[in-house]
């Protein structure tokens, strides 16, 4: 069985590698610089380079090699990327997700590989924890990041972690002059705000720091949309808005993690002043996430150079150390 938190995050890279990808697709046709590929799908590069670092530190070989093999082909395929391309690249990332939701690596070479892409490697067996038969002999691709409008940095050596300091905020009601006095109401905070008077038009939910949620909405209540969103995003703050609150409206809100209620007759203010504080926690926690995520994406290349000096036990001992700091990351109350 795979560790359960390692399983969590993986899904989450996979993730958001789809909705990168998708991105990508939808503009591919508008971009006539094909230089310009190479730094648009940094993002996703650097997720799969990610999952690759997560997988070698529990010894999942056929993992490592495989997402070492998209990578590669990307990178091939970057100077002639075409749709056709993007959809295999999809279908790539549904076998990870597979092997992960179902814990079985036999995903990896149920599907024949497409033509246009070179077949991926033969898969050996799973290794064990902290097997020393990890290999991760792949160089580093090296990348541009992207390039968030405003950002702070945080410098580790010759890696940056860029983190976007705007907040942004999903405001959902069906009424839109509830909508007017909250963004009116927010003028003077920097947060930027989405509008929806339909939940369903949101496409990814994972691009926004809080979610205001009404309870009464024609078609799906505030709890129903809720109970779907915590299939996908366990720790994303909700804050649930309703005309009348009740005791029982409460005890099935905190049911679900990381959920406030908040009555609309309460003054605006106080509205603000919780979304304020919803926001600030997740962004700490995500800086956090993305600290971390910065020492496995480089652990591949120290975990070979560590083993190449004869310190495999050093190596074994960082591996507990980053396994210890993500289980206690996951249990942070945020």
């Amino acid at each position: 069985m795979f560790d359960s938190d390692f399983v969590e995050e993986s899904l989450e890279f996979i993730e958001e590698s789809e909705t990168l990808l998708l991105g990508l697709e939808g503009r591919l046709a508008s971009i006539k610089d094909k230089n310009q590929l190479s730094t648009i799908l940094a993002p996703f590069m650097r997720c799969l380079h990610s999952l690759k670092g997560a997988s070698s530190m529990y010894g999942l070989t056929a993992i490592v090699d495989y997402t070492h093999h998209l990578e590669q082909q990307v990178i091939k395929e970057i100077p002639v990327l075409k749709n056709e391309h993007i959809a295999m690249y999809l279908q790539e990332l549904d076998k990870l997700r597979n092997v992960f939701e179902f814990q079985d690596m036999n995903y990896l070479t149920k599907t024949e590989p497409s033509p246009k892409l070179s077949p991926a490697p033969e898969v050996p067996p799973m290794q064990s924890k902290h097997s020393d038969e990890i290999q991760a002999k792949e160089e580093v691709v090296k990348l541009p990041p992207s390039a968030p409008t405003k950002k702070t940095t945080i410098i580790n050596e010759e890696k940056k972690v860029e983190v976007e300091l705007k907040p942004k905020i999903a405001f959902i009601d069906d009424e839109e002059f509830i909508h007017e006095i909250f963004v009116h109401g927010c003028r003077d905070q920097n947060w930027e705000i989405d509008s929806y008077v339909d939940p369903t038009q949101i496409s990814n939910f994972q691009q926004y720091d809080l979610l205001i949620v009404d309870y009464i909405m024609p078609g799906i209540n505030g709890l129903e949309l809720i109970e779907k969103i915590r299939l996908k995003h366990h720790k994303l703050p909700i804050i649930l808005l309703s005309g009348f609150v009740t005791k029982d409206l409460c005890l099935k809100a905190f049911q679900f993690e990381h959920v406030i209620v908040v009555e609309k007759s309460a003054s605006l203010d106080l509205l603000i002043l919780n979304a304020g504080q919803q926001v600030e926690k997740y962004q700490a926690y995500k800086l956090l996430g993305k600290s971390l995520d910065l020492i496995k994406y480089h652990f591949g290349d120290l975990h070979v150079y560590l083993k190449s000096q004869g310190l495999q036990r050093l190596s074994d001992s960082i591996i507990k150390d980053i396994q210890n700091l993500e289980r206690e990351r996951k249990k942070l109350r945020i």
